[in-house]
C-alpha cells in the first residue's frame, strides 16, 4: 500500500473517532477523560485483569498507567530499545534487560520493596498477573487493587527519578514515596474510601522504620548490578 493511502485511511480513522467518541478537541488535543471513558467502555468486563485496573478507587491517570503496563505498552528500555536505545540494560540494577516484569518485580530494587510489603513473589510472578497477587495480613483487603496500582506507579515514578533526575533510589525513599501518595489518594477518594488512605500510610510508614534495609538487599548480594544498601 503507497503511503498516499495509508496516510489517507489514518486521516479517516481519526476523523471517525473524533466524530463518534470527541476524542480529539478542534486544535488536535486529545481529551484524557474521553479516552479513559473510551478504554473502559471497551475493557472486557469478564476480564480479571481489566477489573483488577478499573475497578477501584485509583485515580484514572494510575489506572491508565496500569492498563498500559499490563499491555507492555510503558515506555522501558526493552520497548525503547527496539526504536531508538542501543541498550536495554536497567538503569537501576545494571544486571539486567529492563523488562516490564524485571522493573516491577525481579529488579532488587523492586524485589526489596515487595518483601517489605510482605508480599511473597514467586519465580513466575508477572505484571499480567497483577490481579493473583497475594495479600499480606496487614495490607487491608478494602481497596486491595488499588494499592498494588499504587506500588506499581511509586515504583515507575521512583526509576523515572532515578533516570531521568539522577535522584537516589532507596527503599526508604520509596517507602515515603507511597506514604505521600496515599495521603493524597485518600483525600480524593469517593467518600465511601476516604479512610483508606490513612491505613495505607499506617502500613507503609510501619515498614519504613521496622525493615532492614541492609538485611533485605544481603538477600540479592549475589546480583551483579549496582543497587545496593543505601
Amino acid at each position: 500500500m503507497c503511503l498516499s493511502v495509508v496516510w489517507f485511511m489514518n486521516r479517516l480513522f481519526l476523523a471517525r473517532v473524533r466524530l463518534n467518541f470527541g476524542l480529539f478537541s478542534d486544535d488536535g488535543k486529545i481529551h484524557t477523560a474521553t479516552l479513559y471513558k473510551l478504554l473502559t467502555s471497551v475493557s472486557n468486563s469478564k476480564d480479571a485483569i481489566s477489573r483488577f485496573i478499573w475497578d477501584n478507587c485509583a485515580p484514572p491517570r494510575v489506572q491508565f498507567f496500569a492498563w498500559l503496563l499490563t499491555n507492555d505498552r510503558i515506555q522501558h528500555k526493552c520497548n525503547l530499545k527496539k526504536k531508538v536505545l542501543d541498550d536495554s540494560t536497567c538503569d537501576v540494577c545494571g544486571g539486567a534487560e529492563e523488562t516490564v516484569d524485571h522493573l516491577i518485580f525481579r529488579c532488587p530494587h523492586a524485589c526489596n520493596f515487595w518483601h517489605a510489603l510482605g508480599f511473597r513473589l514467586g519465580d513466575g510472578t508477572q505484571v499480567l498477573n497483577l490481579d493473583q497477587l497475594g495479600r499480606p495480613s496487614r495490607v487491608p483487603a478494602e481497596q486491595f487493587g488499588a494499592f498494588i496500582l499504587l506500588c506499581c506507579w511509586q515504583l515507575w515514578k521512583q526509576r523515572n527519578g532515578h533516570v531521568f533526575r539522577q535522584e537516589p533510589i532507596s527503599l526508604q525513599r520509596t517507602l515515603q514515596a507511597c506514604k505521600t501518595e496515599a495521603t493524597l489518594w485518600g483525600a480524593r477518594a469517593p467518600k465511601g474510601c476516604r479512610g483508606i488512605g490513612t491505613r495505607w500510610c499506617e502500613v507503609f510508614f510501619h515498614f519504613n522504620v521496622n525493615h532492614d534495609e541492609t538485611k533485605c538487599c544481603k538477600m540479592f548480594s549475589h546480583y551483579p548490578g549496582r543497587l545496593g544498601p543505601s
